[in-house]
């Protein structure tokens, strides 16, 4: 049975296509196709880009997407297991945490905003 770079390289040799003529018309290195058609995942950052070329590309061959993204997911999902955990491990608190800091540029803001408030306030009574 062929695994999906087999496919993949089959189905552009089939076209008679080359990845720097596809890189013209798709905007996607040819490196990545390459790498794509080696079933070699670790030059790219995450398993969103990894994916992403691979329906750009499936789309190119006209291959069915859905279908390679799951023979895809079937056969590296493994690929990109610690990619999932780090993003799982990712804290929001950092996040949350108050923007709020007094610093002294911001008392002397509020000093001045203070007094020019009690300023005119008093012009004004």
């Amino acid at each position: 049975m062929k695994n999906l770079g087999e496919i993949l390289l089959s189905q552009r040799k089939k076209l008679k296509q080359t990845p720097e003529t596809l890189y013209k018309s798709l905007k996607i290195h040819p490196k990545y196709i390459k790498a794509l058609e080696n079933n070699d995942y670790s030059v790219f950052d995450s398993s969103v880009h990894a994916r992403g070329f691979l329906k750009i590309y499936a789309e190119a061959l006209g291959m069915n997407v859905e279908e390679t993204l799951a023979l895809w997911r079937r056969e590296f999902g493994y690929a990109f297991k610690e990619d999932f955990a780090s993003q799982k491990k990712t804290s929001f608190k950092k996040d949350i945490q108050s923007r709020f800091v007094i610093t002294p540029k911001g008392i002397g803001i509020s000093l001045i905003v203070l007094f020019l408030t009690g300023f005119f306030g008093y012009l004004y009574y």
